[in-house]
């Protein structure tokens, strides 16, 4: 008798998720999230280029933006062109400068990369666990995979004098430091344990 009312007991607990068992999951809507996924940085000399990979490995997501920044504190505003190349597909690329001395940011975007799945229920070791087994149950792992990042620096933008009129003084400008952003837009279900 004692036996059975322990099994029961841990038949319960386990029911709700207490005691390392899975818990069933009810979706009760979808809404969209950002999170932040891998980065990358390194220096580019002016006139040539930098390629790396970076590994996307999102499951149920929607958008992948690929963001290059920089800071140029010498001079000139800074040129640069940056190309993503997804691990199937066309290459997509933008170019643009910094404002005079300041920042720059560039970013290429990889969307409609799952449709929104439509499961009504999902089941895991905790809510995250859940989210996780449910993008791979649904097959929403479109956009996984090596992305090819290029970035090439076309003009480094030399110093120039402070003074119009008179002649430069300043330094010559030849490299630039950069970082590159993944920011993943992934479906993500509202859950609530039934």
């Amino acid at each position: 008798m004692l036996v059975a009312a322990m099994v029961g007991i841990f038949w319960y607990e386990g029911s709700r998720g207490v005691g390392g068992g899975a818990v069933r999951y009810t979706v009760t809507g979808w809404e969209e999230a950002s999170v932040n996924g891998p980065q990358k940085s390194g220096t580019t000399d002016e006139g040539a280029e930098s390629v790396d990979s970076v590994m996307v490995n999102q499951t149920l997501l929607s958008c992948a933006d690929f963001v290059l920044v920089w800071s140029d504190d010498i001079g000139a505003p800074d040129n640069f062109e940056f190309t993503v190349t997804p691990p199937m597909g066309e290459p997509k690329g933008q170019s643009a400068a910094n404002a005079d001395g300041g920042d720059g940011e560039i970013t290429v975007s990889f969307c409609d990369l799952n449709p929104q799945p439509t499961a009504t229920s999902a089941s895991g070791d905790d809510e995250a666990d859940a989210k996780r087994r449910l993008g791979e149950q649904v097959g929403a792992t479109g956009g996984i995979g090596a992305y090819n990042v290029t970035v090439k620096l076309t003009d480094a933008g030399d110093q120039s004098s402070p003074v119009p009129g008179l002649p430069a003084g300043g330094t010559a400008d030849t490299s630039q430091a950069w970082q590159v952003k993944v920011i993943y837009h992934v479906h993500d279900p509202m859950l609530q344990a039934s």
